[in-house]
């Protein structure tokens, strides 16, 4: 039995009806490979294409990234550097206020001391001086007032 089922099951492979159908597949599955091949192909190109076109856009995006970064850069050195100028100035302004207040407080305590002669010599001053002085400064101030209303009119 083994040599009567080998020999139909060999006959059933090589009969011309079998043949004929192993060609169809075959020839059917060469046309699905190549139908699947120049698919392939055309979505190898679409992207190929399309991925020129992305690298492009890419590049220019970076071009235009690295031209406004250099911009920034630059703006923040102009930034940082006008930052340390008006430090500076602030600093030398301080410093100037400071000397203002030394003198203004150097002043003040010299009018305090020329006021408190004045408040105590004063008195003295005018308990010394003859009343004939007097008159003779009161008539040189009356004079004066004289002459100056007189160049006014």
């Amino acid at each position: 039995m083994d040599k009567g089922t080998t020999a139909k099951s060999s006959s059933a492979v090589f009969t011309p009806n079998s043949a004929k159908g192993w060609m169809k597949k075959k020839d059917g599955a060469l046309q699905a490979a190549k139908w699947n091949a120049s698919l392939a192909s055309k979505i190898k190109t679409k992207l190929m294409n399309n991925s020129s076109m992305f690298k492009l856009s890419l590049q220019q995006n970076n071009k235009a990234l690295a031209l406004a970064l250099s911009v920034e850069k630059e703006n923040s050195r102009k930034l940082k550097n006008e930052k340390i100028f008006l430090q500076k100035e602030v600093e030398k302004l301080q410093l100037h206020n400071i000397s203002l207040r030394q003198k203004l407080t150097c002043l003040n305590k010299t009018l305090i001391g020329i006021e408190a002669f004045l408040n105590e010599n004063l008195l003295t001053a005018i308990e010394i001086s003859s009343p004939s002085e007097i008159c003779r400064i009161a008539s040189k101030a009356s004079f004066h007032c004289k002459s100056q209303c007189r160049a006014a009119r």
